[in-house]
C-alpha cells in the first residue's frame, strides 16, 4: 500500500480550505478510505487521488456554470464560448484573478455576478 504523497496532502488541504470545508476533513477522509481511517495522512495514493478528484469537480462545475452564463450572454467565438473574453470579464470583477485562482465562495459570487450579465444581455435581445 502506497501512502499519499505530500504534494496530494498540500492539494487536499488547499482544497478543503478554498471549500470552506476543513471542519469536515476528518469524515471526508473516513469516507474515501472506506472507514480505514480518518487522517489524510494515513490514505493511500488512490484514496487520496479519488478525494482530490471530487473537491475538484465541485468548483470545475460552478466554473462552468459562470462560462454557460456568459456564453448565453454572447460570450461566443465560433460557436463556441470565447473564453479569452471570458477571462478578461473575469479579471475585471471584484476578486481581479482568472477563473482558475477563485475559491468555491468567489466562484458563487461569479456564478450570480454572470448570471446578471446573462438577464441584462437577455433581457435586450427579446425587446
Amino acid at each position: 500500500m502506497e501512502l499519499r504523497t505530500k504534494e496530494q496532502n498540500k492539494q487536499i488541504h488547499m482544497l478543503l480550505g478554498n471549500l470552506g470545508l476543513m471542519d469536515s476533513k476528518s469524515w471526508l477522509v473516513e469516507e474515501y478510505t472506506h472507514g480505514r481511517t480518518d487522517r489524510s495522512s494515513e490514505m493511500t495514493r488512490q484514496e487520496a487521488t479519488e478525494l482530490i478528484r471530487a473537491l475538484n469537480d465541485v468548483n470545475d462545475r460552478k466554473r462552468k456554470r459562470v462560462i454557460s452564463h456568459l456564453a448565453e450572454a454572447g460570450y461566443v467565438k465560433n460557436g463556441r464560448p470565447d473564453m479569452d473574453a471570458i477571462n478578461k470579464w473575469v479579471i475585471q470583477q471584484k476578486f481581479k484573478k482568472p477563473l482558475n485562482a477563485h475559491s468555491d465562495s468567489e466562484l458563487s459570487s461569479l456564478i450570480y455576478a454572470a448570471s446578471k450579465v446573462k438577464d441584462h444581455f437577455l433581457s435586450k435581445v427579446r425587446t
